[in-house]
């Protein structure tokens, strides 16, 4: 039975006006979904705004930072009522949910016993952001890197972190950006486990 995927929140804007206008594509007409929650017309327009104030945030102002993070309040919850509609339908059904681009879980190849960020949220001051890493099996150190999202992870900035237990806090981030966060575990034979998923939040 497949699960779908609700952490819109957490994906880059950009990447969320491509998921929405393809969803908006593939229920146009789609009879396995007739009785949609909000019109599409309506929706749309909302993912039409976000792409329009993505564009004008580029800069960095704060009022168009502010006139995005709006948009993207205003469109979210939309889009998890057609997500929760289209799941209600499909009833776990993958090819159902697929005819309509509804995000679905991957199953993840990450093995049970490497280090994953479980959690992460903003500092207590401008420019840091901090996380929680779940600990790995057999971990002598951690390496977490850092780089500003939808860029190359290769090239993002390591940092050495002897242990995980407490919070871990990274800094000197420029507010308004977005960053992406992985984290691998050095073990105690002097192996590396794979790089974990992605985390992203906006830097403020």
């Amino acid at each position: 039975m497949a699960k779908v995927r609700l952490g819109f929140s957490k994906m880059p804007p950009a990447e969320l006006v491509i998921l929405c206008r393809a969803i908006i594509a593939r229920l146009l007409n789609n009879p396995s979904f007739p009785n949609l929650p909000i019109s599409l017309d309506d929706f749309e327009a909302k993912v039409n705004v976000l792409a329009a104030a993505l564009v004008a945030a580029e800069d960095g102002g704060m009022t168009a930072l502010a006139a995005r993070d709006a948009a993207l309040a205003d469109l979210i919850p939309d889009l998890r009522l057609i997500v929760v509609y289209c799941d209600n339908a499909a009833k776990g059904d993958a090819e159902m949910l697929t005819s309509a681009n509804i995000p679905i879980v991957a199953k993840s190849s990450r093995p049970s016993g490497d280090p994953f960020i479980r959690k992460i949220w903003r500092g207590d001051h401008p420019g840091e952001i901090a996380m929680f890493v779940k600990a790995g099996e057999n971990a002598d150190s951690y390496v977490i890197r850092h780089g500003v999202d939808g860029t190359d992870p290769n090239a993002w900035g390591e940092i050495k972190i002897a242990k995980v237990k407490s919070r871990i806090v990274i800094g000197g981030l420029t507010p308004g950006k977005r960053y992406g966060f992985q984290v691998c575990s050095l073990r105690h034979d002097g192996s590396c486990s794979a790089w974990s998923d992605s985390r992203t939040l906006m830097c403020a």
